[in-house]
């Protein structure tokens, strides 16, 4: 008898039934009460202003600072009008191409800006193999689907693609608001670890500060 080849064959049956295990996601299900003490609270939320250099921010808690956000109340019609400095010189700012915005596209960034600052006291989460049902206190329940393929989700000011997915850890949940912009949220910890964790991020070109929420399990 070959044992070498019998070796062989059960560390590939091995393998292969290890590789057809479906992946284990961190239970997210439950009553959740927020932790103020232990959560991020920014004065300001939303993008950053459009004269702002975004390549100088730095991606993590805190990485964008000066200036104010972007909330789409401001009535931008377009970026960095004006160019630099005048003189120019080795301080000079680079001009900005235009980003014109519709009053639709101002609302919603209104609208998920005023979400990110007043976070909801109380969630209730339901998940399954097939979607994950987020009720914010009593006012507002969002069903998503984790498959990553956009869907379409309705804000009061309107619709809104939405891309759902887990990763290794965690659920990924973004926006897709603009071009180069979306608000991105993460979802971990949860059942197992008696702690929801829930990260905001308004990401421009994937960079922008992150607000953390730390959400307590229900008494």
């Amino acid at each position: 008898m070959n044992w070498s080849l019998s070796i062989c064959a059960v560390a590939c049956v091995a393998s292969a039934s290890v590789s057809a295990r479906p992946a284990v996601h961190p239970n997210l299900s439950g009553d959740w009460t927020l932790n103020r003490a232990a959560s991020d609270f920014p004065k300001e939320v939303g993008f950053d202003p459009d004269w702002k250099d975004s390549s100088s921010s730095t991606p993590g808690r805190g990485g964008s600072s000066g200036g104010g956000r972007s909330s789409g109340g401001s009535g931008r019609g377009g970026r960095g009008s004006g160019g630099g400095r005048a003189g120019g010189g080795s301080g000079a700012v680079p001009a900005i191409a235009p980003r014109f915005e519709s009053e639709d596209d101002i609302r919603k960034i209104r609208e998920l800006a005023d979400e990110v600052k007043n976070p909801p006291v109380a969630l209730t989460i339901v998940q399954t193999d097939a979607a994950v049902t987020i009720t914010f206190g009593r006012a507002l329940t969002r069903t998503l689907h984790p498959t990553g393929k956009e869907e379409t989700l309705q804000l009061e000011a309107g619709p809104i693609g939405v891309v759902t997915k887990w990763e290794p850890t965690q659920l990924v949940i973004r926006f897709n608001v603009e071009k180069d912009r979306e608000l991105r949220y993460t979802l971990s910890g949860g059942a197992d670890t008696g702690q929801l964790v829930m990260q905001a991020q308004f990401a421009e070109k994937n960079r922008g500060e992150i607000i953390r929420r730390v959400y307590d399990v229900a008494k």
